[in-house]
């Protein structure tokens, strides 16, 4: 008994001695993962690298009958800004700016090689600058690099129909996307209509995901293509042709969203145009997307340009702040890509809004697409020599005569280096 006694009292003693075990703290829950819409298909990845050359000539338009030989005209100007989009891809495609270059010459003269890049533009996206001061030459050249890399996109709409209508409040970045641009007028009262008037269409409680399909489906049987997409040159006759050979690609032919709302009637261009503001007009932050298409470029051996449509699509609420509300930003949903003008081009009478499209979301062809800007002129100060071609230069003290010749190639590549480990970011452009 004395034993038994005992022996309690030492183990009771020793369990009094040891320390405390404290229970490791249990891990909270992981969030749920929010399914993915969109996938890229990994067997479809292409590497490009894209380039880009603008060639201007100036335009004499005052012709001396008397001479027997006309004199050559020239650009004199104090100087210019001449400006390029930069943008970071597409839900398709992802590009490199870090490894982005550009130069700008005057009769073969090193004008500028080193761009200084502007951000915080929609998109959101970049616009390159190069400077150039005393110019007096024959002609001005542009070359520009870029690399992507391109896939083939997946769409699962059953995921997107599972997804809860998330009413949000966006963030500055998204926010940008609901607001007009140059030929993309949100806010003209046609463009409002049509939007009001489509979104009535249709349950309240509908999925963003199907209201973007439906007002997809209503813009295609709103319009007809009846214009071609590039405006072929030379826009000066005779004065122009007498400096340069060759064909001319000086730009595109984009009237935008108000005019396509009001006559139903434009470029393929102005299909994606008026789509973008319909999209911004009903709550939906989009932006439009310029693509170099390759493979129809190389059928007609000129730079043809692709434009399509992308809308936001949250697929998860924003964090919780217990007092106040937290807007939804990028990283809490992913791109829908709307090929609109192949959609239109496949059929003016859409598929059942219950059927996959092969162009909303899905793509067989986004390999082949080089995505180059968000704007068909660059977002801040600036003209250009004609019809709309992406680039944009203020030049000083006038805006001088001037015919563009546009040259874009892509070349298929094996993958670029991964990205240096420091690169001076862009900087925020002033704000007015």
């Amino acid at each position: 008994m004395r034993a038994s006694t005992t022996a309690a009292a030492l183990a009771l003693a020793l369990a009094l001695a040891a320390p405390p075990t404290i229970a490791a703290p249990r891990a909270a829950p992981k969030p749920p993962t929010a399914p993915r819409i969109i996938t890229r298909d990994p067997t479809t990845v292409r590497h490009w690298k894209l380039y880009t050359e603008l060639v201007f000539h100036p335009v004499n338009l005052v012709i001396d009958s008397s001479l027997p030989v006309q004199p050559r005209p020239a650009f004199i100007l104090q100087g210019f800004d001449f400006l390029y989009p930069v943008i970071p891809g597409s839900a398709a495609t992802d590009s490199r700016p870090d490894l982005f270059s550009g130069v700008l010459r005057a009769d073969r003269r090193l004008l500028d090689d080193t761009p200084q890049l502007l951000a915080d533009y929609q998109g959101p996206s970049s616009v390159a600058t190069w400077n150039a001061r005393a110019i007096d030459s024959f002609d001005i050249q542009f070359v520009g690099e870029l690399w992507m890399s391109s896939w083939e996109t997946r769409v699962d709409e059953a995921a997107a129909r599972r997804l809860p209508r998330i009413d949000a409040q966006w963030s500055p970045r998204l926010a940008l996307l609901l607001q007009p641009q140059l030929f993309v007028e949100t806010a003209d009262p046609a463009v409002v209509r049509l939007a009001e008037r489509w979104s009535a269409e249709l349950d309240p409680r509908t999925p963003l995901y199907f209201v973007a399909k439906h007002l997809a489906d209503r813009a295609i049987r709103h319009f007809e293509p009846v214009e071609e997409r590039i405006d072929s040159g030379p826009r000066f006759g005779v004065g122009a042709s007498t400096v340069f050979k060759g064909r001319l690609t000086p730009g595109y032919r984009v009237s935008g969203a108000a005019s396509a709302a009001r006559t139903g009637k434009g470029s393929l261009y102005d299909l994606a145009c008026l789509l973008t503001a319909v999209y911004r007009a009903a709550g939906i932050p989009a932006r439009l997307v310029i693509s170099f298409d390759i493979e129809l470029s190389d059928r007609y051996r000129a730079p043809m340009l692709r434009a399509s449509v992308e809308f936001f699509l949250p697929t998860q609420p924003a964090p919780a702040n217990p007092g106040a509300a937290v807007p939804v930003d990028l990283e809490q949903g992913e791109w829908i890509p709307v090929d609109i003008t192949r959609q239109r081009e496949f059929s003016s009478q859409p598929q059942p809004m219950d059927q996959v499209w092969e162009h909303f979301g899905g793509s067989r062809e986004s390999d082949f697409l080089c995505p180059i800007a968000y704007h068909w002129l660059p977002p801040e100060h600036c003209t250009n020599a004609g019809s709309p071609a992406l680039w944009g230069w203020n030049p000083s003290p006038v805006n001088p005569v001037a015919e563009v010749e546009i040259k874009m190639w892509a070349e298929q590549r094996a993958a670029p280096d991964p990205p240096p480990p420091s690169r001076p970011p862009p900087r925020p452009r002033a704000r007015p």
